[in-house]
């Protein structure tokens, strides 16, 4: 299995350090998390492994291959990544929200693909399958041609795991896809980013608030403080680190 490797990742905001020499190590066909306070660089670190943002300092590698430059070549290279707040089209239908996952992939032009019937046709027809075998993973095969605007909250979340999925990625960088999520729709939620870890083989990256939900499906957790890595672990190990136990508890600001 390979490993999506972040070595000594520094980024900085004019003299604001917001990660500091950080390096970690996240494996294909498990699930880490990454937690810590607000404002510690949890989101920073996964724009960096997403390609959104470049380090002041650093290396990204998937493998053997060093990743850098526009999100898309990270995209290409296997990095999906979801955000805090869904980024869907309320008035298309699932499918076609779906679909447009796979302009993210390697291939040329996802509107070339829709709508050039005669050169693209087959190409279309594979896109459409693939898209469809997303939706039935996350449970939403059935809402196909629903406007995804008509969806619960959950279901929204949902959405996103599908279109990150679709195109065969190695790796998912998740920005608390638990946000706004009641107890049920969380814990399906743990059940889908199993099935994608252990089922599929996908590395899948965690930032999340929830540590109910990490502790309960992650093989290993970072915490970040201030922009450093303060402790690395499995879940049961970072519960007592008191590192940790003081990061959340004696105030890093928000």
């Amino acid at each position: 299995m390979s490993a999506l490797l972040l070595d000594e990742i520094t980024v900085r905001y004019g003299s604001l350090i917001a990660l500091d020499y950080v390096t970690l190590r996240m494996a294909e066909g498990e699930i880490t998390s990454i937690v810590g306070p607000n404002g510690a660089g949890k989101s920073t670190l996964l724009g960096v492994a997403s390609g959104a943002l470049a380090p002041r300092h650093g290396v990204v590698s998937l493998g053997e291959s060093k990743i850098a430059g526009a999100p898309h070549r990270f995209a290409r290279a296997g990095i999906r990544r979801t955000f805090q707040t869904p980024r869907v089209m309320p008035a298309e239908t699932l499918l076609f929200n779906v679909l447009v996952g796979i302009s993210a992939s390697n291939r040329s032009s996802l509107l070339g693909d829709l709508f050039d019937t005669y050169q693209r046709g087959k190409a279309a027809q594979r896109d459409a399958k693939e898209a469809q075998i997303a939706l039935e993973r996350m449970g939403l095969g059935h809402l196909k041609d629903v406007p995804a605007g008509s969806l619960s909250y959950g279901q929204v979340r949902l959405l996103e795991l599908a279109r990150a999925f679709v195109g065969g990625p190695r790796f998912l960088l998740l920005d608390e896809p638990a946000a706004g999520l009641n107890d049920d729709e969380t814990e399906l939620l743990g059940r889908q980013l199993q099935e994608l870890a252990v089922g599929n083989g996908l590395g899948v990256v965690l930032v999340e608030h929830n540590l109910k939900l990490v502790t309960s499906i992650s093989s290993m957790v970072h915490v970040l403080n201030f922009g450093q890595l303060i402790a690395s672990g499995p879940p049961d190990e970072i519960v007592r680190n008191e590192a940790v136990i003081e990061a959340y508890t004696g105030g890093a600001s928000s």
